[in-house]
C-alpha cells in the first residue's frame, strides 16, 4: 500500500504511516494482502479537478477510485490474469473532507449507522477509546468507500448501497476491531511495508 500526498505537509494531520498500515489490515481483512493499492491525499482543487476530467462532475467531491482492472463481481477485485501487476488501483481522498468527518460533520458518511450515533459510535471508540476520530481515521473511512468501489462495490441504485454500506461497515469496524485487538497486521513489519 501506498500512501501519498498532494497537499503540503502543514496543511493536512493525516499520519501516512497510520493510513497505511489500515488499508493493509483492510486488504487482509478482504483476502487481497497480495494486491497493491495507491491512496493519495489531496486537496478540494485536485479533487474537483479529477471529478471534472474522469466524471463529468465540475464539483470537489470527497472521495474518488480508480479501479486498474474492472471489478469481476462485487468483493472480487480483478481477473486473475491481471495478477501480475496485483494493483488495485488508486483511491483519492479529499484532505478538507477528512476535517469536516473528524469534526463529525461528515456529509454522505452518516456515522450514527454505527451504534450510539454519531462520533459516540462502535467505531469512533474502536478508533480512539474516546468518541472522536482523527483526521487519519477520517480518511481511512474514505479510503475503505474507495476500497469498497474498486473490489466491485457501487450505490447506483437502493440495493447496490445496502450491500455496499454493510461491505464498508465490515470492513472499518474489522479495522478498527483488528487494530484493539493486536490484529497481526499492526504487528508484523514485513506487511507494514505494503
Amino acid at each position: 500500500v501506498r500512501v501519498r500526498s498532494k497537499c503540503p505537509p502543514a496543511r493536512t494531520l493525516v499520519s501516512p504511516s497510520c493510513l497505511r498500515i489500515r488499508a493493509t489490515a483492510g486488504l487482509e481483512h478482504l483476502g487481497l494482502v497480495e494486491w497493491g493499492l495507491n491512496i493519495w491525499v489531496a486537496g478540494e482543487r485536485r479533487m474537483r479537478t479529477l471529478n471534472r476530467d474522469f466524471l463529468g462532475v465540475d464539483t470537489a467531491t470527497d472521495v474518488l477510485a480508480f479501479p486498474a482492472h474492472e471489478p469481476v463481481s462485487e468483493g472480487q477485485p480483478a481477473l486473475a490474469a491481471h495478477r501480475a501487476e496485483a494493483v488495485l488501483g488508486d483511491v483519492f481522498v479529499n484532505v478538507k473532507e477528512t476535517e469536516r468527518v473528524s469534526r463529525g460533520k461528515a456529509g454522505w458518511m452518516d456515522l450514527g449507522r454505527f451504534p450510539d450515533g454519531p462520533q459516540k459510535g462502535a467505531y469512533s471508540r474502536l478508533c480512539t477509546g474516546a468518541g472522536a476520530l482523527s483526521p487519519t481515521e477520517a480518511a481511512w473511512l474514505l479510503a475503505a468507500h474507495g476500497l469498497c468501489h474498486l473490489v466491485g462495490y457501487d450505490h447506483r441504485d437502493n440495493e447496490e448501497e445496502s450491500r455496499m454500506v454493510d461491505a464498508e461497515e465490515r470492513l472499518i469496524l474489522a479495522v478498527a476491531a483488528g487494530r484493539l485487538q493486536g490484529l497481526h497486521v499492526f504487528r508484523n513489519p514485513r506487511l507494514r511495508r505494503r
